[in-house]
C-alpha cells in the first residue's frame, strides 16, 4: 500500500525511499541480466583474492560462487530476479529452476549454476549503495511485538520484562513515558539507557548468547515460508562508475555471521540527538548494536514506533571483512 504523506517533509522522505528502492531494483535487474548473458557459455572462473571485487558484478558474483563451490569450470549459469516481490516492485514469482512459486524471499537474485556434477541453486541477498561513501543498509523493519514473536518462534525465550522494555524503547501505545507516568528526556519513547535495568540485561544476554541465530534471522531467515533463503551476500560498496564497473563485497551468509560475531558482541555507542546544548545530558543517548548490526526506533512519521535494523556503514572495509 502506498504511503500517504503527512506533510511536505514526509513527502520528501517517501520520495527518497522510493528512489532508493528503484535504484536497488534496477541494480538487481541489471545483475540478473548480466549473469544470464555471461552464463550462456562455459567459462573458467578466477578465484578471488579477497572479499572485495570490482568490475562486472555478474563476473564477481560467479567467480565467488565458483570459489565457494570449488569449481574449476562453470558450464552454464542462469539467474532470476526476486527483489521486487516483497515491495510490489516486480520480480519473478515463477522461476523454472525453483521447485515452488515464490511469494517473498530474502534473496533478491537467485542463481542456478550447472557443472559436471549437477546443478546448484543459490539465493543472493543484494545490498546497494548509490553514494560515493558507504551508508547504512537496512536489513529488517518490524514492530517490537513482531520481533519478539519471531524470536520466540525461533525457540528463544523472551522474558516479560524484555518484551515490555523493547516496547518502551519503540514507544508503543501504552508504553510511552506519559502512559506509564514516568518523566524522561522524550515524551514519545524511552531511550536505551532509560529502560529498566533488568530489561537491558535480558536483551544484552540474549544478543550475546544467540548473536548468530538472531543475525541469521535478520539477513536470511526472516520469512518462514521462504523457498530459497540467501546463502550469499553481495553488497555494492559505493556508487558505480558504470553497470559493468561496480565495487562489491561478497560473503557467504555463514562467513558473514562469523565475522560479525568476531567484530563485536552486544555493545552501545553514544550518539547525540540534535536538541538543546551539546553539554545537556538529555541530548546524548545510547545506540544498541551487536556485531555490525545496529538497531533503532524507526521514527518515520508513518511508522514511528517500528524497529529498524541496519548494517553498520562501511563494515565491509574493516580488515576482518576484507580478508578471505
Amino acid at each position: 500500500m502506498a504511503l500517504e504523506p503527512l506533510d511536505d517533509v514526509h513527502a520528501s522522505q517517501i520520495l527518497a525511499g522510493i528512489r532508493g528502492r528503484l535504484a536497488g531494483h534496477k541494480f538487481e535487474e541489471s545483475l540478473t541480466a548480466q549473469v544470464n548473458e555471461l552464463g550462456r557459455h562455459p567459462f573458467a572462473p578466477s578465484p578471488p583474492s579477497s572479499h572485495h571485487a570490482s568490475g562486472s558484478p555478474a563476473k564477481s558474483l560467479l567467480n565467488f560462487l565458483a570459489y565457494q563451490l570449488n569449481l574449476q569450470e562453470v558450464r552454464e549459469a542462469r539467474a532470476a530476479w526476486l527483489g521486487g516481490l516483497a515491495t510490489g516492485g516486480g520480480g519473478s514469482s515463477d522461476v523454472d529452476f525453483l521447485p515452488e512459486r515464490v511469494k517473498r524471499s530474502k534473496s533478491d537474485v537467485v542463481v542456478s549454476i550447472t557443472t559436471d556434477a549437477g546443478t546448484e541453486v543459490i539465493g543472493v541477498s543484494v545490498k546497494t549503495c548509490q553514494k560515493k561513501t558507504p551508508t547504512n543498509a537496512q536489513v529488517f523493519f518490524t514492530t517490537a511485538e513482531a520481533f519478539c514473536d519471531r524470536l520466540s518462534v525461533a525457540g528463544l525465550d523472551i522474558s516479560d520484562v524484555a518484551r515490555r522494555s523493547i516496547r518502551m524503547f519503540c514507544g508503543d501505545e501504552g508504553f510511552k513515558p506519559g502512559d506509564l507516568g514516568i518523566s524522561t528526556s522524550s515524551r514519545d519513547r524511552f531511550y536505551w539507557e532509560e529502560l529498566p535495568e533488568q530489561g537491558r540485561k535480558d536483551w544484552e544476554e540474549l544478543f550475546d548468547t544467540n548473536q548468530d541465530q538472531i543475525t541469521d534471522l535478520l539477513v536470511r531467515s526472516a520469512y518462514p515460508d521462504d523457498p530459497i533463503p540467501p546463502s550469499t551476500i553481495l553488497h555494492q560498496r559505493s556508487k558505480a562508475e558504470s553497470p559493468t564497473d561496480v565495487p562489491v563485497a561478497l560473503y557467504s551468509v555463514e562467513e558473514f555471521l562469523a565475522k560479525s560475531r568476531a567484530y563485536s558482541l552486544f555493545t552501545t555507542r553514544k550518539y547525540r540527538v540534535l536538541k538543546g546544548s551539546s553539554r545537556d545530558p538529555n541530548t546524548w543517548h545510547e545506540a544498541p548494536r551487536f556485531g555490525v548490526v545496529q538497531f533503532q526506533r524507526g521514527g518515520q512519521k508513518q511508522h514511528p514506533t517500528q524497529l529498524q535494523f541496519n548494517l553498520k556503514a562501511g563494515y565491509f572495509n574493516e580488515e576482518l571483512f576484507v580478508e578471505l
